[in-house]
Formats: structure tokens, sequence, C-alpha cells
């Protein structure tokens, strides 16, 4: 092969691979509408073999997000409980790992792994911040548009018929932010479907962007949450959209499984069970423990509210369960729990997420079902 040819050879590759290559220099990031400058960062955005990774500091610190870094176990702690921050849990094989809201993000081939640059900085892969900081993320020009899935504040609606119910909520958002955890259910059923109808497309579409498959919402699950919930006198209707929170709109995105029916992530630590965990009262013809598997694994999907519904009947009151009630939870009796949560912002710091507001999330979602 004569030097032209080569030559020639060489001009072709070049081409062919940049129009396969985005350049770090080239990739910008846009965060709530908001471009964020990385001309003064020690690591930029980078493309690897197609998939974008960027310093996951930068976007904490851009989506007022807590992180840690446990030196220890080489693992990030994003919004993790002052428990977890204090123990956090072993990784054994040391390779980095991230503990979001208490819980290990599993990361894989298709996610991507998150890496330590030369520059000594936590790289993520953008697919992965939509887990992890509970964002929308798309690509446009060269850009990475990050969106919070809930920014704005509850709007009251002219149209709202239950106009007693929109009275109890005069106050607004200080209203909201005392909700108590006991009382009765304010929203209903009807609001509830609505809310997560007008939800589903937004989630169908990030699944298919995000190369996943769609779970679809257990709606079946509000009338258990608001039927449960009143036997226990507490609001259902919340504590469902704890159980939207906790589950990533039931796309189960993190370490609990769809199969596992626990949607509230009892016992989902971060390590992986034993099989050898006790089940303090309650029955093996309802709960497993499954070794290697993070969190119980209830046999039915009412169970699984049920035991949901338990655990913040734990948190609100010291009172034994109600008449005729049979334990499902094998937490219940745990004396730190008693009686530290009376309003839902209490969860804050003691359920999972301090700081951000774990409880607002949630009243955040409740009160959009509301439409006021």
């Amino acid at each position: 092969m004569n030097k032209k040819t080569t030559t020639v050879l060489l001009i072709i590759i070049l081409l062919l691979f940049s129009q396969n290559i985005v350049f770090a220099s080239e990739i910008g990031i846009v965060i709530n509408g908001k471009e964020i400058s990385t001309s003064s960062q020690a690591e930029k955005p980078t493309n690897i073999n197609g998939r974008i990774y960027v310093p996951l500091r930068l976007l904490v610190e851009n989506m007022d997000k807590r992180i840690d870094w446990d030196n220890i176990n080489k693992q990030v702690l994003l919004d993790c409980s002052p428990e977890t921050r204090d123990n956090p849990p072993q990784n054994p094989g040391k390779k980095i790992r991230i503990i979001a809201n208490d819980r290990v993000i599993e990361t894989n081939q298709e996610t991507g792994t998150p890496y330590i640059s030369e520059n000594n900085k936590v790289m993520v892969p953008i697919r992965l911040s939509a887990e992890v900081l509970m964002s929308n993320v798309s690509w446009d020009n060269k850009k990475v548009i990050i969106s919070r899935i809930i920014t704005e504040q509850p709007s009251r609606s002219e149209n709202n018929q239950d106009r007693e119910k929109v009275n109890q909520i005069e106050g607004g958002l200080a209203f909201i932010n005392n909700l108590s955890i006991l009382g009765e259910n304010i929203a209903t059923r009807e609001q509830i479907i609505k809310f997560m109808e007008n939800e589903e497309e937004r989630f169908r579409t990030a699944a298919v962007n995000q190369n996943r498959e769609f779970l679809r919402f257990p709606l079946e699950l509000v009338d258990m949450y608001l039927e449960i919930g009143k036997e226990y006198n507490i609001r259902g209707d919340i504590a469902f959209f704890q159980a939207v929170h906790e589950t990533g709109f039931f796309q189960f995105t993190g370490i609990v499984k769809p199969q596992q029916n626990n949607f509230c992530g009892l016992w989902a630590t971060g390590v992986a069970l034993t099989g050898n965990e006790p089940f303090n009262g309650v029955s093996p013809d309802v709960v497993a423990f499954i070794p290697g598997v993070h969190g119980l694994t209830y046999f039915t999907q009412r169970d699984g509210v049920e035991a949901h519904i338990q655990h913040l009947y734990a948190y609100a009151t010291t009172e034994p369960l109600p008449a005729g009630k049979v334990l499902v939870n094998p937490r219940f009796s745990y004396p730190r729990f008693a009686g530290i949560a009376v309003k839902w912002t209490d969860l804050n710091g003691r359920w999972a997420v301090p700081g951000v507001g774990y409880g607002e999330t949630i009243l955040n979602y409740w009160a959009k079902s509301l439409d006021f």
C-alpha cells in the first residue's frame, strides 16, 4: 500500500469516526432550563462508546441534592439518611457504586458503570441520573437536557367541585406541610387514577428512551391503599403516593423488584438479605426473606400494601395494631420507629431522605392529584 492510499484511508476513517463521537468539549448540560458552565470544571462531560458520562457532583450540586463520599467503601451517598451516612453498607468488591435514598443503585453493561476519572471525579452515565436524581433526561443538539419530575408548587384550580376539600387546603403549602399521617383520605379514587393516567405517557416515553420495558401502573393498588388506610386511620391516599415515590412510579429501577410486592422499601437497607432475618411474629405464609434479594418479598399485593400501612402506623403512633388486625410487618415493633413521625414531613431523615424534603415530595404528588 503506497503512501497516498494510506493517507486517503486515514482521512476516510477519521471522517467516519467523527460522525459517531461527540467530544467532551462540545457537550453541554442544561438543568431545569439553565445552562451549566463546565469551563471551570476539572472534569467535563465525556462520550465513551456512545454513552455520555457526566461528573456526578456537578449534577447533584445543581439539583439541590446532598452528596457524601464513603471513602472506605468507595461509595457515593446521595440523599441518604443519617443512619446510612454514619453506618454505610459494606461494599466487598470496592467497585464504585451509588447509594441513593439508602438504596444501592444497580449498574450493568446496559446502564454503564460509574468510575473515577484521572482528575479524581466520580463520573456517572447520564442514563443513571434519571433514576438517581428522579429526573427526565434527553439529548438535544449536543446538549444533555435534565429536568426534575416535579419542580413547581401545586396550583389551585378554579374548577374543583369539591369545595369542602379545597377549603381544607386554604392554608396552602403551610397546611400541606403540616398534614398528619393519621386521618381520613382527602384525594378520591378518581382523582388518584386520573393523575396516574396523565403521567403514564411520560413514563412510557422515558422507558423507550432508556431502552427498558415500561411496567404498567398497578392501579388496583389505589383501592387497597384507600381501604386499608381507612382501617388504620392512616391517610391511604397519601400513602399511595409514597409508594409512587418509593418505586419510581412503579418502574422499580432500584434494588427492590416488582415481584416482591414491596411498595415502600421495607428492609431494603442496601445490604442483601441472608435468609436468616427474624420474622418477629409474622407468618412465613405472608412474607419471605430470600437470600441475595434486597427487601422483603410479599406473596400478595394486599399484604405488601398492609405492611406499608402498618409501618406508617408504627411511625405515627405508639398504639398496638387495631383490633382484629394481623401483623404482616416484621419491623412493626422496633422501638426506634414508635411514634417518631406525626406528620408526613416528619418522615424527612427518618424514613429515607433528609434535607431535600422526602415528605414534601410525596405531598407534592398528592396535591397535584387534587388539582387545586
